[in-house]
């Protein structure tokens, strides 16, 4: 139940892509989507992962918390460390392709977009 939240925003955010992507002229997405697009599509991708990830430590962690046999402190060396640091790098990588989308959204895409739709004569 931990990453149904994350599977509703990324559902929401490819419901979304796929309308824009449906009802809007392709010159349209090529010009003022995709440049960023490339960078945050990926990046919705790592940030599902992570969450799933996330996920599957704190149900191991729980499971080890109800086990007599295992202690969280055994599970964390023995299996789950993996997840918590492959979260730790995705996060990264989610932070770092956010930060190059948001600053090619709000520096290069409009004037790119609106620089072609001049050459091509819609503006």
């Amino acid at each position: 139940f931990l990453s149904i939240y994350g599977i509703m925003v990324s559902a929401y955010n490819y419901i979304i892509i796929g309308a824009t992507f449906a009802t809007t002229d392709p010159i349209l997405i090529l010009l003022f989507v995709v440049p960023h697009g490339i960078f945050e599509i990926p990046s919705s991708i790592f940030a599902l992962a992570g969450a799933l990830m996330l996920t599957h430590f704190t149900i191991n962690m729980a499971k080890a918390a109800l086990s007599k046999n295992n202690t969280m402190k055994d599970e964390y060396h023995n299996n789950s460390c993996y997840l918590l640091e492959a979260y730790i790098v995705t996060f990264i990588i989610c932070f770092i392709l956010l930060a190059v989308a948001a600053f090619i959204e709000g520096n290069i895409t409009e004037p790119l977009g609106y620089l072609g739709l001049f050459m091509l004569g819609i503006l």
